[in-house]
């Protein structure tokens, strides 16, 4: 699969929100990580061509990109405060994973530690397996970190992926 070859863009007015990103054909994995960075539908970024080789390696054919928080940040730390967000954003953003994830998808979690820096990416993530419940998915991770989170494709090294037991996960968050 080539970059060049992307027919899933979806972002806000300006483009500083991106809700979601890749190919669908063949065998898609869908994968979840924490928020946008640079990537768009012409450029690639290092998280995206790391996924890309991910999606080969373990015998997919194309990836859907989502993230728990679409507005787009080059550094996590540089996302909202938790009273500066914005709802609506997050609310599209739960709405566009629940319609174009189909039943049965394999979805791979990568969204790492970063996930306790803000509730509402917690929150995300609960509203998320409200949203996907009934879609039987198949959850996987490259690995999980010492606290238990899926890690983050960029810190991850290429393997086959991991059951990864969503279900339990979102039992245990703490908001």
């Amino acid at each position: 699969m080539e970059y060049k070859e992307l027919d899933l863009y979806h972002n806000n007015s300006d483009n500083t929100a991106r809700f979601v990103l890749g190919k669908r054909s063949g065998k898609p994995l869908y994968a979840i990580a924490l928020n946008p960075s640079t990537a768009d539908n012409i450029k690639s970024d290092a998280t995206v061509r790391k996924l890309i080789d991910f999606t080969k390696k373990n015998d997919f054919e194309s990836f859907v990109l989502f993230n728990l928080y679409p507005l787009r940040a080059t550094n996590p730390h540089e996302l909202p405060k938790e009273t500066e967000c914005n709802e609506a954003l997050l609310t599209q953003n739960i709405k566009i994973i629940a319609e174009q994830t189909p039943n049965n998808a394999t979805i791979l979690a990568c969204w790492g530690n970063n996930i306790n820096m803000r509730k509402y990416l917690r929150r995300s993530i609960s509203l998320i397996a409200k949203e996907l419940e009934n879609k039987n998915c198949n959850w996987v991770s490259a690995g999980l970190t010492v606290c238990e989170n899926p890690v983050h494709l960029a810190r991850a090294a290429y393997r086959p992926f991991i059951k990864f037991d969503f279900s339990n996960y979102v039992q245990h968050l703490n908001f």
